[in-house]
């Protein structure tokens, strides 16, 4: 009997061997995204872990006027971990290149000795920091623009205070080397560069001699002007408070500037987004084409033990148990799952990691060393074993129907063409071509093919979807901020009024306006969070937040998180300033997320950033004129900020075109599955129409209108299930920087239906050529 089996085995598979290929495929889609994006999560946590760990990320940074010895003291005295750096930033650039932009200047000690600790150390690429001469510049900003480290030299300046007047000294260093720094790592506007400092002390003592000559002394040499320090801590709010504490006090010999914590830094902030997108990609994708892949195993098995009922009769007559003939035939699902589920863990870890860090490498400098692919065996195994047992479970279902029939009923000929019910109502079809006829008596005669088809079908369409809806949301979300919420052509910061009266001067400004930033400490219903108070001009010409004196207004996502609505007051802390405001309105923005005033609220001004935002002629002659006057690299027209963003949250907008591309694979999939599952099933039924005259072309038109008739209620389906698709996906998948405005235009609507039935055509061409090659006499030879 076993041998029986084996014989029947071999011939079910040569038999249905493109549908088993279908399902094999589907399971292996499925499998391969979520082996895929679970093995690219735990590469990218454990890749940033390690990196952050090894080059001892910072837990706050403190940015003053000047550290103190005394400060110096107060850490030693309580015991926290530090270091202390100078950092600047300055307009940079590579003359034989001709690139220019700003740079973040970080002036290290190569040697660190105590009471010092290597605290957010820069990681060093290739070539190495020398204590005589060179500097290191971010290993990105070097690839990007063609940057040859080792021959390339680079040009900043740096504003030293000698005896109470500010002067300008220009470096002229040659790039070294690259790195990658933890807290720079996507350095997409200013670049970063690390410089030893040894050598950058003693070539502004050269500096100052140059410019002095014989007037020069060493009293001129200002001391060391270090500005920033590092800390390193378990207790970051006991911590916290200590520093303000200390900074706030009288009689202190230093202003405290900015502090900030690790989940404040952007680069941080953003790859902890990552991992945890990572994370929740798993929960999406991969789940949906599972259920598709169960649906398309239902069809294939249910129309394989269809096909099979006469053996399934002849085995049970001749004694054969239901549970070995149930064995028998419910392992294909599992077989087809082991396949599959083998061949899509195989290719997802090799693949899916690989394309998921060749994008990270785009946006940020993570070093290559620490990126390992990690594989969690026990997961993917786990998972594998869990979808062999979900394709034997899903056969089992298919094959208990007709296992429950009498051996008799099984071998009875069963043909639903001649029916009583059909003759019955043949008179009124006499009008109705019989290529409708065929087609309306087909679906009803498969109704549970016809609903699984269908709902593949509108999955394919609510993904595709999706996908669109994903860049259309972020097109709306940048739009509605840069462009609706702030209309201004052109933005910059600046430090003094000389440069307000320059403004007025330039004549291809027509209006412009100041505005300021401060980032300050919320606290509302018992929550916190650290934001930022834009104070904008009174009923603003650029910006359609509205506001008059004494008007508070919140941005929506900052509302939701504190939980707060109109007429609720928040208190806003800013080193030694605590003011409690009532919000009067609450403002729908994406990306410039805060609190907006338009009174001063009196910070210090050592906490504020003054702006300026400009309406303009000529963009670019604005922006030059700007960073010349104002020595810095800071303005930019709207549309680079705009771009620089999307930049930023490109990981998500990756995921329009992943969701695309799948859902075209599935589509294709699931519609080839049921067109060989229709011409296998039907063969005689073709060969037949082809015997009373109809040619293959009015055959092929059942088929379509039969597919059309799925088509259409799975399109209509799926575009209802396109938005609260899009609302999960994005919702699993939100960032703290940016606050989603759902958007789904009725162009995305309009393209989706038209990808899927561009690819239906392609699949009934197929169908098409396959029924021109089905052999009238060889089909009507069947007995079933």
């Amino acid at each position: 009997m076993n041998k029986i089996l084996k014989k029947l085995t071999k011939r079910n598979i040569v038999g249905n061997f493109k549908q088993f290929l279908s399902v094999i495929f589907i399971v292996l889609l499925s499998t391969m995204l979520l082996s895929g994006f679970i093995t690219s999560s735990f590469t990218l946590k454990s890749a940033i872990n390690r990196y952050f760990e090894n080059t001892n990320l910072a837990d706050i940074w403190i940015t003053t006027d000047k550290v103190t010895e005394e400060d110096e003291k107060f850490f030693q005295d309580n015991n926290i971990e530090y270091n202390k750096r100078l950092y600047f930033e300055s307009v940079a650039e590579i003359k034989t290149l001709q690139l220019e932009n700003s740079v973040r200047v970080y002036v290290y000690k190569s040697k660190i000795e105590e009471p010092y600790s290597r605290i957010c150390e820069p990681y060093i690429e290739s070539g190495k920091v020398y204590q005589d001469s060179g500097c290191l510049i971010d290993k990105n900003v070097a690839k990007d623009h063609h940057i040859n480290a080792g021959f390339d030299n680079i040009t900043f300046s740096y504003t030293a205070n000698i005896g109470g007047e500010d002067i300008v000294l220009n470096f002229d260093e040659q790039l070294t080397g690259t790195m990658s720094l933890d807290e720079c790592a996507d350095s997409y506007s200013s670049w970063a560069i690390v410089v030893e400092e040894e050598m950058f002390f003693r070539k502004l003592k050269e500096k100052l001699q140059e410019k002095f000559g014989s007037e020069y002394s060493d009293d001129m040499l200002p001391e060391l002007p270090y500005n920033q320090i590092l800390i390193k801590t378990e207790t970051i709010e006991q911590t916290t408070s200590l520093i303000k504490n200390h900074y706030a006090r009288e009689g202190a010999t230093s202003s405290l500037l900015y502090l900030f914590g690790r989940e404040s830094i952007e680069s941080v902030q953003l790859l902890s987004d990552e991992v945890k997108q990572s994370v929740k990609m798993i929960y999406v994708f991969p789940i949906m084409f599972l259920i598709v892949a169960i649906l398309v195993i239902l069809s294939t098995i249910d129309q394989l033990i269809i096909q099979e009922r006469k053996r399934i009769g002849i085995l049970k007559c001749c004694g054969v148990p239901n549970k070995k003939i149930l064995r028998h035939y419910s392992r294909y699902g599992s077989i087809l799952c082991l396949i599959g589920a083998l061949a899509g863990i195989v290719l997802g870890v090799i693949i899916i990691p690989e394309v998921m860090f060749s994008k990270y490498g785009m946006i940020y400098s993570i070093p290559k060393d620490y990126i390992k692919i990690e594989i969690p065996f026990e997961i993917l195994f786990s998972m594998f074993i869990s979808i062999v047992v979900l394709g034997y479970v899903v056969s089992v279902i298919s094959c208990y129907k007709i296992l429950n029939k009498n051996p008799i009923d099984c071998l009875r000929f069963d043909s639903p063409m001649f029916t009583a019910k059909f003759k019955k109502r043949k008179k009124q079809y006499k009008k109705v071509p019989i290529a409708v006829r065929v087609a309306v008596r087909n679906i009803k005669m498969k109704p549970l093919r016809t609903v699984m088809a269908t709902i593949g079908i509108s999955g394919c369409i609510a993904l595709l979807l999706a996908g669109f809806g994903i860049g259309d949301t972020l097109s709306k979300s940048l739009n509605n901020d840069f462009g609706k919420q702030f209309c201004y052509d052109v933005s910059t910061t600046y430090k003094n009024d000389e440069f307000i009266e320059k403004l007025n001067q330039n004549s291809n400004i027509e209006y412009f306006e100041k505005t300021s930033r401060a980032y300050v400490e919320v606290s509302a219903n018992e929550r916190n969070k650290d934001v930022y108070v834009y104070q904008l001009a009174e009923n603003s010409k650029l910006s359609n937040i509205k506001l008059s004196a004494g008007e508070v207004k919140i941005s929506s996502k900052i509302a939701d998180d504190l939980s707060v609505s109109k007429g609720d007051k928040i208190v806003v802390k800013s080193y030694g300033l605590e003011k409690e405001l009532v919000v009067s309105g609450i403002v729908e923005t994406s990306i410039l997320n805060g609190i907006y005033v338009a009174e001063d609220l009196g910070f210090a001004e050592g906490f504020v950033t003054k702006m300026v935002w400009a309406k303009c002629d000529n963009d670019a002659a604005v922006v030059e004129f700007m960073n010349d006057f104002n020595d810095t690299n800071t303005a930019q027209t709207i549309e680079s900020q705009k771009s620089a963003v999307k930049n930023r949250i490109m990981s998500t907008a990756t995921m329009t075109n992943t969701i695309k591309v799948f859902a075209v694979l599935l589509a294709i999939i699931v519609l080839l599955n049921l067109i060989f599952l229709i011409l296998k099933e039907r063969s005689i039924q073709i060969a037949t129409m082809k015997v009373l005259g109809q040619n293959s072309l009015q055959i092929s038109i059942s088929v379509f209108l039969e597919v059309m008739f799925m088509a259409a209620i799975g399109m209509v389906c799926g575009m209802l299930l396109g938005y609260p698709l899009l609302l999960l996906i994005l919702s699993i998948n939100k960032v703290e920087m940016i606050n989603y405005i759902f958007s789904l235009k009725f162009v995305s609507f309009l393209l989706s239906a038209v990808i899927v039935i561009l690819t239906i055509l392609v699949v009934l061409l197929v169908c098409y050529l396959k029924i021109r090659k089905v052999d009238m006499a060889e089909a009507l030879k069947r007995v079933d």
